[in-house]
């Protein structure tokens, strides 16, 4: 808008004075100077171009002879050219030289003579003149039109007008105040603030650069009452963030008359403006670990520990106050639920102030607290406690299997996750709480199913379709392209889990009842097609082998055959993963191999609930493959689940009398059909001669390891059948990334980057798809001599989800142990993290270290 109004009104000024080609600007307050550039693109858009402006600056060397010699030059090309002279001096100079004896513009008297000036309103023009002729809606109080002039070419008017030269009328006609223009040329103060802590030196000099650093600090100053008196960046960020610090911890902790720094405090009124800015600091993802490293530094020298033991009170900007309530919370929460009594009181009392907690630690790149691991604690012991007081409510076993796929989630799925979390926190005590409170769920629950199942010698469960005749009726007679992954010993709460990984997808999970006994060599027959339903079993070597057609179905490939068979094509879970989508895609694959489950759970528990997740996460990345090969429904199916527990919180043995069975293993044993024994058992429905003998509820024959499988427990015999389907065409984003601060040169330990979703096309074809998210691995690689290595704290990669409609800001800190040496090179991996592909290829980004760092 202005640079428009700029030329209307000096065409008007040249049709006022028809016979003048140059017209002269005055601008001795140099308000105009940060436009010119607009106006000189905006004049040199016209073609061709029919008036010039010329802008007086004798250090570039465009003094009075350069000026005439400019309108000389461009009147040979042009004769009817108009010509306006940009002079920020004052009219004087016409008469004579300034007090230093310098700019009188005697060479331009000509101009003087045959030219013409530009006037608005019959006056030199000032910018706010300018702008209200122009139809600014400018303040009419002088006071605060004083606040938006002072300052001449560094004036909050001038700096505003130049920022926002291109807007449309409509954005002027909004009334201007200084504290309207201050917020819009500084933006998100608080924000501002927190890039600057990233990059204290390089945000500083944009600051200075841009021309507002002045505004950044007077808005700053306003609303904390004052700030650092120095110009050093990063000694104005260590102050304010001490104070910060010290202002939240006083005031979390009651203002109490005790408190030994007490000189550091800004006044009572500027308080609550420190707090509310430190809490926003740390709950920002992207700048938490920029205070994490302050912070640090400052609790070199300021300690409160001493001083705040015993007290009541909340501070989160100090990580050792924070490590000081974090040991007492750890200590009262495994005593209130170690009481039989009144967790649910404390739970009421103290949930709000973990959820504080959980809160303001959530984004910080330290470990030591996890305040939501904590929480999570608590809702899993009330979930726990909430399933055993509806136990005595059921009356059948298919209510008990109701109660437990609706309690899976959050009890057995929690216990698996924060048990990980308690080891790698290194929290024995909430471990072995943790075991403590779902043993006694589990045990519990598992007591009363088995006595209603074990009631009837039906091996049925009204509700809960066998596996076999589901995946017949729902899996193998159908006819459309599909895929099935089958997996050895997934828990049905473990599905839960898997389908949080595949987002954009439509999945469903139904329960199904496993063939019993509850292993390997049964539960995988047991998902053969029905025509192949085995007809007899031996158990040579005490180990068991389901036969059909003489082939014994404990092996895996007599399995295979049988699949091959029946018409389909068969792949190793590896060769899927590594592979490119065939040329032609089979009508029914089926992805077997995945065992890793099974296998670390009989190897060691310990080990398996620390790497369910990656194996997880690497399922899903299967099932978005043979989604993205072309597969619209994709089957994950399994064996069998498990008992996974420490054994101190299982039931005790039950005698078993070797001579009873020709298999004994933990959880069943193999016995004659005709004998009978003490000790309840169910008809194996493949070979009536025998029959599958069970322990009650979690108990066992022989000694047991923590994770086990074979019985009736609920956690074995309810399986899950999740179909993964994709109901449009669907394309995964693109991806681009934007290097911010000093682009690919480090001057800091810290690089900023704005990852930002690219379509997959808007026409044609690619029109139609459905564009996908993507979850991305982000990290920072330095080549050591034989490897390659991340310099991100704990060297783990930086998780984002990028969606196709926003753009993600992503902070990257480097481990505070490496140093870097001026000349290093470091590279930008940006990964997906379910596909593998690479951004932008397999190269990276390179950073440079600009100094030594």
């Amino acid at each position: 808008m202005l640079a428009s109004a700029f030329f209307a009104q000096i065409q008007q000024r040249f049709s006022h004075e028809k016979r003048a080609r140059v017209c002269v600007w005055f601008d001795p307050q140099e308000e105009f100077r940060r436009l010119l550039p607009v106006f000189h693109a905006h004049l040199a858009k016209s073609a061709p171009q029919t008036v010039h402006l010329l802008a007086y600056n004798p250090k570039a060397k465009h003094g009075q002879i350069w000026l005439k010699h400019q309108v000389w030059l461009l009147s040979q090309t042009d004769p009817a050219a108009k010509f306006v002279l940009y002079l920020p001096l004052p009219k004087e100079r016409w008469n004579g030289p300034d007090e230093r004896g310098k700019h009188h513009l005697e060479l331009l008297t000509e101009y003087r003579i045959t030219g013409t000036d530009w006037k608005v309103g019959g006056k030199r023009p000032s910018l706010f003149s300018f702008l209200k002729a122009a139809g600014a809606a400018l303040p009419t109080d002088q006071t605060e039109q004083r606040k938006l002039t002072d300052g001449g070419p560094d004036s909050p008017l001038a700096k505003y007008a130049a920022k926002f030269a291109t807007k449309a009328p409509l954005f002027w006609e909004e009334s201007l105040t200084a504290e309207l223009a201050q917020s819009r040329l500084v933006g998100d103060v608080d924000q501002q603030l927190l890039d600057l802590a990233v990059e204290p030196e390089t945000e500083w000099t944009a600051l200075q650069e841009k021309g507002v650093l002045d505004e950044f600090l007077a808005a700053l100053t306003e609303r904390l009452g004052s700030v650092p008196q120095t110009d050093n960046p990063v000694l104005w960020v260590k102050s304010l963030v001490e104070r910060l610090a010290l202002t939240e911890a006083f005031v979390g902790y009651g203002e109490p008359g005790d408190f030994p720094f007490a000189d550091r405090l800004p006044p009572s009124r500027d308080r609550e403006a420190h707090v509310a800015l430190l809490r926003r600091w740390l709950r920002d993802t992207n700048c938490r670990p920029a205070w994490d490293r302050w912070i640090a530094e400052i609790e070199q020298h300021v300690n409160l520990t001493a001083w705040a033991k015993g007290k009541t009170g909340a501070a989160y900007g100090f990580s050792h106050l924070v490590s000081l309530r974090w040991q007492d919370a750890v200590k009262s929460v495994v005593t209130a639920a170690t009481k039989a009594e009144g967790f649910g009181d404390y739970l009421a009392e103290e949930a709000p102030s973990l959820r504080s907690e959980a809160d303001f630690s959530r984004a910080s790149t330290t470990s030591e607290c996890d305040w939501d691991h904590l929480l999570g604690v608590t809702e899993f012991v009330a979930s726990c406690r909430k399933l055993q007081s509806l136990i005595p409510e059921v009356g059948s076993a298919a209510e008990c299997v109701r109660l437990y796929t609706d309690f899976a989630e959050r009890v057995d799925g929690q216990h698996l996750r924060l048990k990980a979390e308690a080891a790698e926190l290194g929290l024995a005590d909430i471990g072995q709480l943790l075991d403590r409170t779902y043993g006694q769920a589990a045990n519990s629950l598992n007591q009363r199913f088995f006595g209603f199942y074990t009631a009837t010698d039906s091996n049925d469960i009204p509700g809960l379709p066998f596996v076999a005749s589901h995946l017949d009726a729902h899996l193998w007679s159908g006819h459309g392209r599909r895929a099935v992954v089958i997996v050895d010993a997934l828990r049905f709460d473990v599905s839960y889990q898997l389908k949080a990984q595949l987002t954009g997808f439509n999945v469903s999970i139904d329960p199904l009842r496993a063939m019993l006994p509850t292993r390997t060599p049964v539960g995988m027959s047991a998902l053969l097609p029905a025509k192949f339903t085995p007809t007899s079993l031996k158990t040579t070597g005490g180990e068991l082998h389901p036969i059909y057609a003489a082939k014994n179905l404990s092996i895996r490939e007599n399995r295979l055959a049988l699949l091959k068979e029946f018409g389909a094509d068969t792949r190793e879970i590896t060769e899927v993963e590594n592979a490119r989508k065939p040329g032609k895609l089979p009508t029914l694959l089926v992805v077997y191999g995945h065992e890793e489950v099974d296998s670390m759970g009989h190897g060691d528990g310990e080990t398996l609930i620390r790497h369910v997740q990656k194996e997880l996460e690497r399922l899903a990345r299967v099932v978005r493959k043979l989604h993205q090969w072309g597969y619209a429904e994709v089957h994950v199916v399994t064996d069998h689940g498990f008992v996974l527990l420490d054994e101190e919180h299982l039931p005790p043995e039950v005698p078993f009398n070797k001579d009873w069975g020709s298999v004994i293993k933990e959880r069943f044993a193999i016995i004659p059909a005709g004998v009978d024994v003490p000790i309840k058992s169910k008809p194996f429905a493949w070979d009536l001669s025998v029959r599958v003998a069970l322990p009650p509820g979690l108990a066992y024959f022989k000694n047991e390891k923590s994770f086990s499988h074979g019985g009736a427990a609920l956690q074995e015999i309810v399986i899950p059948h999740l179909i993964s389907r994709q109901q449009t065409k669907q394309q995964k984003i693109g991806v681009e990334a934007l290097i911010g601060g000093a682009g690919v040169n480090l001057s800091t330990a810290a690089v900023k980057i704005v990852i930002r979703p690219v379509n997959v096309g808007e026409s044609g074809e690619m029109s139609s798809l459905v564009a996908l998210p993507r979850n991305l691995e982000i990290n920072v690689l330095r080549a050591a001599a034989t490897t390659t290595g991340s310099v991100l704290p704990r060297g783990e990669a930086k998780k984002a989800t990028l969606k196709p409609d926003a753009e993600v800001p992503v902070t990257l800190f480097f481990d505070s142990k490496f140093t870097f040496k001026q000349g290093d090179t470091l590279r930008l991996e940006i990964r997906d993290a379910d596909t593998g592909e690479q951004f932008p290829g397999p190269e990276g980004i390179v950073f440079h270290v600009a100094r030594d760092l």
